[in-house]
């Protein structure tokens, strides 16, 4: 999010993630996951979570390094 920022992207803040455990995203990163979900960089699981309490595995990690370089650059 902040490297985005950084590089002078859009940094509308995008839909709203309306995933079933929303209430739990810390206050500090809401911003930043609403912007990051608008812009198909994370998607959520299947079953309509986010779980941002878990711990990301390093295949998530790679995901999400993907989409933000094919979304952002």
């Amino acid at each position: 999010y902040r490297l985005a920022d950084y590089s002078g992207a859009d940094m509308t803040a995008g839909e709203t993630a309306e995933f079933g455990d929303a209430e739990a995203v810390s206050d500090y990163a809401a911003e930043a996951v609403s912007w990051a979900f608008g812009e198909d960089i994370i998607n959520g699981y299947g079953d309509g979570t986010f779980k941002p309490q878990n711990t990301v595995t390093r295949a998530e990690t790679a995901q999400i390094l993907r989409n933000f370089s094919v979304e952002i650059y």
